[in-house]
């Protein structure tokens, strides 16, 4: 008998032994920062269905389809036909729904809409919660659930296709080969990536904790990141793989199309990186911001044996009038200005008219002259690629483009 209940005990430590096994394989390891495939996750919250709306509701007992997408994100909008495309492929599946889902007002989506077609189901949860839930830190982004809220898929909408869906339908036990990754929630990200990145110059430079006061400008490789971080009144500079012009442009705020350099620098990128400890927030002004401008200016020209001269030329220019008021759209309300473009288009949330004319002239290459005096924040969504469609789109939105000539005011830099 004894020995019976020491067999039965060891049997019961190795069966609960395997059972912790088994479930360890089985069960995924959660990450409070970002989703894992296998995760439950709760119900989306829709607080408003905004088009292609569904007869019933609930969207409960189905797959879905998520993406998670804004109006001011250019990569959302540029994944719109790959995703309505999906939606098409399965619109005689009653067990699946796509979902367009967004955090801003119908208002504010369906100005998009009027312009990009959506054939899924678009939806809001203003209330944020669905987002928040679903640890989305980054647009867009698609989630696959199932029928019992277990994540399935996570990615960027173009990377989803017909053959993945068809798997995760037929059998539930299937994952994607190579996992998406991750998206981090971690602000500190793209720092830690650059620090490794761009190899010994911004190694150091991360690494100046007592140094008051550090410049450096460097030819870029191609294999450097692309990265901006324009923190004066912390005492920061960094641009990373960018041309001269718009480095110049952000140090004298003047149009890079009002720029003129010597040829051979136009096609080279830099990395600059500018460093001043004694720079406090609490201290800072706008004349110690020009100040700062200016030494960094200074720096630069040095860096490079150029020197600065301002010269009048008569140019041609393009002047943005008010047609008609009642076309704009204005923007959110929020606090933050977003800006954006893909293949087709230049997007622009919650912006003023001179974020709006210094992208425009940036793409187009062009001299922008305001005399719209327009003071508010709007909504723009503006042709890339073609001048003449920018100027109809503009025009949409009551905002004329007239072409003449003007004396500008050009900074020329040229060899010492």
């Amino acid at each position: 008998m004894k020995y019976l209940t020491i067999f039965l005990i060891i049997f019961t430590l190795i069966s609960c032994q395997e059972k912790e096994k088994k479930k360890e394989k089985t069960e995924p390891k959660l990450n409070e920062n970002y989703l894992v495939l296998g995760e439950k996750v709760e119900d989306i919250k829709i607080t408003d269905f905004i088009s292609n709306i569904p007869k019933y509701k609930e969207l409960k007992d189905k797959f879905l389809v998520i993406d998670f997408w804004a109006t001011w994100c250019a990569p959302c909008l540029k994944s719109v036909p790959h995703f309505n495309q999906l939606q098409n492929e399965f619109k005689d599946n009653s067990n699946i729904a796509f979902v367009s889902l967004t955090d801003e007002t119908p208002k504010i989506a369906k100005r998009i809409m009027n312009k990009i077609n959506f054939e899924t189901i678009v939806a809001s949860d203003q209330s944020k919660e669905t987002q928040k839930n679903y640890k989305i830190s980054s647009l867009p982004t698609t989630v696959i659930i199932d029928k019992n809220n277990l994540v399935r898929w996570i990615g960027i909408p173009e990377e989803l296709d017909k053959e993945t869906i068809n798997k995760i339908i037929s059998d539930p036990n299937w994952q994607p080969e190579n996992k998406p990754k991750p998206l981090k929630t971690d602000e500190k990200l793209s720092e830690k990536y650059i620090k490794t990145s761009i190899s010994k110059t911004l190694t150091e430079f991360s690494e100046l904790k007592s140094n008051i006061y550090s410049f450096n400008l460097t030819f870029a490789d191609k294999s450097d990141p692309k990265s901006s971080s324009f923190s004066l009144p912390s005492g920061k500079y960094i641009d990373l793989n960018t041309g001269l012009k718009n480095i110049l442009s952000k140090v004298t705020r003047k149009p890079v199309s009002e720029i003129i350099i010597p040829t051979d620098l136009e096609e080279k990128n830099f990395n600059l990186l500018y460093l001043n400890t004694n720079l406090k927030k609490e201290h800072f002004d706008m004349e110690i911001f020009m100040e700062q401008l200016t030494i960094i200016k200074e720096k630069i020209l040095t860096a490079l044996d150029l020197q600065e001269k301002i010269e009048t030329q008569n140019a041609v220019v393009y002047i943005l009038k008010v047609r008609d008021k009642s076309k704009l759209e204005n923007g959110s309300g929020e606090v933050m200005s977003h800006t954006g473009d893909n293949d087709k288009y230049l997007t622009f949330s919650n912006v003023d008219i001179n974020l709006l004319m210094k992208n425009i002239a940036q793409f187009y290459n062009i001299i922008l002259v305001d005399e719209t005096n327009l003071d508010g924040k709007y909504e723009f969504l503006i042709d890339k690629n073609d001048f003449e469609q920018a100027q109809k789109d503009l025009l949409s939105y009551g905002i004329s483009v007239e072409k003449t000539k003007k004396d500008i005011e050009f900074n020329i830099y040229e060899k010492l």
